[in-house]
């Protein structure tokens, strides 16, 4: 009987290969051209699942490369749901990881943390909106509620478990800044030698409206939007400047490298709302990281260009420093005006709708599911915009509460910190991660690609830090 049951445990990745390529040639056989790509998929998906059951960190480096690559396949080859592979990436693993915790290859202890019930309990609540009577299209929910509360919930457990040594936290930083690199160097060729004719199609459909102001090209990378790339660069610019200081050797260099195109890069944006992102980030690693010069310096800093932009007309023939000192001064911004008076519109209209309007009724997902929507035409801007109309004042008020007490703990686990280096590091993850948190009043950030998978990774990273306490070998 044990000689049976070591039996199927062999060839468990083997059968699950085969399942999963069948699976996969089911799904895609209801489309021609997609039967035919399946044909293709199925030997990848099984040589693939065979490779990650000897090394499942390569599916976490997977999901980092999708989370980037995704919205540039998608805007050159929109007619193939590359989306999903996102998913199905998450799917295998999961299984793998089931298995692994059936054969005692690893242990569910370390999901036992704040972290990873917070987002069970918003998962929870978007899984009960299924039952809102104002919901009639489940498919639109099906969709809308992978980036709003599924793959927080999904990626979470997978960095416990699979992604959890401080090697691994060094491995990310340089994964992510290379693509930071890519991003940066593809957003300053748009800048100086313009767009492909691919992406100035997409600019022709519609995306000019927002992408080119007076005649000057908002830089958007291979990312879906300005917003995403100005913000993606905030974060990893500011990350990448902490890094700078606390490595040695060949990787101080990198980072102070990425550093300065990553910024360059926000500007480029042309994105306000990035601007938010390094000030409150590198003011909580002054304070969070207890360094006395950071303290003094930053705050300073950011206090004397503030004044510069609020009270001076300094570098205002220049169209990056016209558009960024808007943020400052909001009365004077049209578009800032065009928000409050949506949101008067949508005060009206979410009146009577405690849970509001249905998970994919707002937004992207409106458009798709339900064109002829009021919803569809009005827009939405911010993330917390979004959760409220689709569910409601009870489920902005639960995620705002969610997001309040996982900031607070964020700042504690830093603060508690002993070694000055990591607390510098983790101090510029929760610093980026309270940014995101503000700056997503006016964009869906933390919802979309790549921020919002590399966001994730990042509280994982934070609620790991304390046993990364005694072992600084991954600073050196």
């Amino acid at each position: 009987m044990d000689s049976l049951i070591n039996n199927i445990k062999t060839i468990l990745p083997y059968l699950l290969s085969v399942i999963t390529g069948i699976v996969l040639a089911l799904l895609f056989s209801f489309w021609s051209f997609y039967g035919y790509v399946s044909i293709i998929l199925i030997p990848l998906t099984i040589l693939y699942i065979i490779w990650l059951d000897k090394k499942p960190k390569i599916a976490i480096y997977s999901l980092i490369t999708l989370a980037f690559s995704i919205p540039l396949i998608l805007r050159y080859f929109p007619i193939f749901p590359f989306g999903t592979l996102f998913d199905g990436t998450i799917l295998i693993l999961s299984i793998k990881l089931n298995f692994d915790i059936y054969n005692k290859k690893i242990y569910t202890n370390k999901l036992n943390n704040s972290l990873v019930f917070i987002w069970l309990i918003w998962f929870v609540f978007i899984l009960l909106m299924l039952f809102n009577p104002m919901a009639n299209n489940y498919m639109a929910w099906i969709f809308s509620m992978r980036g709003l509360a599924f793959y927080s919930l999904a990626v979470t457990p997978l960095i416990f478990l699979y992604f959890n040594k401080p090697k691994d936290l060094q491995n990310f930083l340089i994964t992510i800044s290379t693509f930071s690199l890519i991003a940066s160097l593809w957003g300053i060729k748009q800048h100086f030698f313009g767009v492909s004719n691919i992406e100035q199609l997409w600019l022709n459909s519609g995306a000019a409206k927002t992408h080119v102001l007076f005649g000057k090209l908002r830089v958007f990378s291979f990312f879906t939007d300005a917003s995403q790339f100005g913000s993606n660069q905030a974060i990893i610019g500011t990350i990448a400047s902490i890094s700078f200081i606390i490595f040695k050797g060949w990787k101080k260099y990198f980072f102070l490298t990425i550093s300065a195109l990553a910024f360059y890069g926000m500007i480029l944006s042309g994105t306000r709302t990035a601007l938010v992102i390094p000030v409150i980030a590198l003011t909580t690693v002054a304070f969070l990281g207890k360094n006395k010069i950071l303290m003094i310096l930053l705050p300073t800093f950011f206090i004397i260009v503030f004044s510069i932009f609020r009270f001076t007309y300094l570098g205002q023939e220049i169209y990056h420093i016209n558009r960024m000192r808007t943020v400052v001064r909001p009365s004077k911004d049209p578009s800032f005006l065009v928000r409050k008076d949506r949101e008067k519109k949508l005060k009206i209209f979410m009146k009577d709708k405690a849970f509001g309007n249905g998970i994919g009724s707002a937004g992207f997902w409106a458009k798709r599911f339900y064109p002829n929507s009021y919803l569809a035409k009005i827009g939405t801007d911010g993330h917390y915009t979004r959760i409220w109309i689709e569910s409601g004042v009870i489920g902005v008020i639960l995620y705002i509460s969610l997001m309040l007490f996982l900031a607070i703990n964020t700042i504690i686990i830093t603060w508690k910190l002993k070694n000055k280096k990591l607390r510098l590091l983790i101090a510029s993850f929760t610093g980026s991660f309270l940014a995101l948190l503000v700056s997503s009043y006016t964009n869906e950030l933390m919802i979309q690609f790549p921020t919002g998978p590399i966001t994730y990774i990042l509280l994982a990273f934070i609620y790991l830090s304390p046993t990364f306490d005694n072992d600084t070998l991954f600073l050196k």
